[in-house]
């Protein structure tokens, strides 16, 4: 297996692209697609792995190795299902391809399309976009694909879930019939096998075994609470967390925009990401959200799909996912790049078996985890309270304030003064659920694991009390 980017043939503009962005080793898809794609570029591909694995840089280097900047037009299509997922493309593959003289253009919804056929009449190599511009350009005959010789789907499963499979065969039709189909994908399931049926014969697949996907860096543990309850643990949680930077993933989009306001209300910084959202304001999300504006991003897994942002401590799934794929890539989104990771899933307890099958099929480790009590939280919350209060102490007020306040204090008794700073600094009105919540959701938790153990399951290491990273 090739060890450095040096030892494969590509151009020398490339390799010294590359070293300037900081890369030095392959990651494994790149190491086991790069010798297969740069070798033939006519070869049906298709490539298993989730995101943060480094497909872009896998598909992109042969796709700009095999680029002839002399001829003027579109050689190479790039198709992705969202938009924030064709901008992080063209960027990637621009940042590579201005010394090699090869242009790079981005079509996708939601933005004029008048600056995008100026752009295609100004020449493109390379068009990266979503289905329905890309074919909305075609119809407009500003986009022209007959000597396109390189299609790629990336994230197609996702794509084809999102029901687009007409508008991809639509393009991939629109490309010329020796064309060469590269597949990119973090599950495989039978919308994946009909379309390599249809486009792809005789494909070469490689996998990246999911089971060295899911990084030690991440710490993997779960949380027994039904759906009433569901709520009162997340927030427990993250009250448990120092400096939590992370994704809370969510099944519907309505569900995401119903916790983050119930997060919002009980004072945490938290904002919603799914599909319904315009594209101005999804933007505008991803820029804060990475700026670190606010710490909680309740998302959707087709809407943050695509999305990389580094420094993620926390990967939160408010439910198990509908498939098992979905659960390796979404806590593959933490404990990147070397640093530790947690990922923490809310269960049902009827849902117990489904961890058990897996825990037993990635051979990884999902360990229960105690939540802090109410009266654990109430103290964390008065700690935090005096804290506040110490420093509002040392703030300067003008004499006018002081009157007011003079007023408010003389009305109050020392008690309701108190309680009335403590709550104003606090989060103790938070509607946090009794002593009595937090021993059903232990006893639900020990249930699940007599249960576990009855069916063979992964004995845990240990009930974990602690929910932050190691720095």
């Amino acid at each position: 297996m090739n060890k450095s980017f040096n030892d494969f043939e590509l151009h020398s503009q490339l390799k010294q692209a590359i070293a300037g962005l900081g890369y030095t080793e392959p990651t494994p898809i790149q190491a086991q697609t790069l010798p297969v794609l740069l070798a033939n570029a006519r070869t049906h591909f298709h490539g298993q792995a989730q995101t943060g694995t480094g497909k872009t840089l896998a598909f992109g280097l042969p796709l700009l190795q095999h680029i002839d900047p002399a001829i003027k037009k579109v050689q190479g299509l790039v198709i992705a299902p969202t938009r924030e997922l064709a901008v992080q493309i063209e960027q990637s593959l621009t940042s590579l391809a201005r010394s090699l003289g090869i242009f790079v253009v981005p079509i996708y919804g939601g933005v004029p399309i008048e600056k995008q056929m100026r752009d295609l009449r100004n020449g493109a190599h390379i068009v990266v976009g979503t289905p329905g511009r890309l074919n909305d350009h075609i119809k407009r005959k500003t986009l022209r694909l007959d000597g396109t010789k390189i299609v790629i789907l990336d994230e197609a499963d996702i794509m084809l879930d999102m029901g687009f499979k007409e508008e991809v065969d639509e393009l991939i039709n629109a490309t010329a019939y020796d064309r060469s189909l590269w597949l990119f994908s973090a599950t495989v399931k039978s919308c994946i096998n009909d379309l390599m049926k249809s486009h792809m014969p005789n494909p070469v697949s490689v996998r990246v075994n999911a089971t060295s996907v899911a990084s030690d860096n991440t710490k993997q543990y779960y949380a027994i609470a039904n759906r009433r309850q569901r709520f009162e643990v997340l927030c427990r949680i993250i009250e448990s967390v120092e400096d939590l930077y992370g994704f809370v993933f969510c099944q519907t989009k309505m569900m995401t925009a119903e916790v983050a306001q119930m997060l919002e209300k009980r004072g945490y910084k938290a904002q919603a990401l799914n599909g319904d959202m315009s594209q101005a304001r999804r933007n505008q999300v991803i820029k804060s959200f990475k700026n670190k504006e606010f710490n909680l991003l309740i998302a959707t897994d087709v809407a943050a799909r695509g999305l990389d942002v580094p420094d993620i401590t926390h990967v939160i799934n408010y439910g198990l996912p509908e498939d098992q794929e979905s659960y390796i890539h979404r806590i593959g989104r933490t404990g990147r790049a070397g640093k530790q990771g947690v990922a923490i899933t809310l269960v049902d307890p009827y849902q117990q078996f489904r961890l058990n099958s897996l825990s037993r099929r990635y051979r990884i480790s999902i360990d229960p985890i105690s939540l802090p009590t109410a009266e654990e939280m109430m103290q964390k919350q008065v700690r935090k309270a005096q804290e506040s209060l110490e420093q509002l102490s040392k703030q300067s007020f003008n004499r006018s304030h002081e009157q007011e306040l003079a007023k408010i204090i003389n009305q109050l008794s020392h008690e309701e003064l108190v309680r009335a700073l403590v709550a104003c600094t606090s989060k103790l009105f938070m509607n946090v659920s009794t002593e009595e919540f937090s021993q059903e959701s232990f006893s639900a938790a020990q249930r699940g694991e007599e249960g576990r153990r009855q069916q063979g399951g992964n004995r845990p290491r240990g009930r974990s009390r602690f929910f932050s990273r190691r720095r």
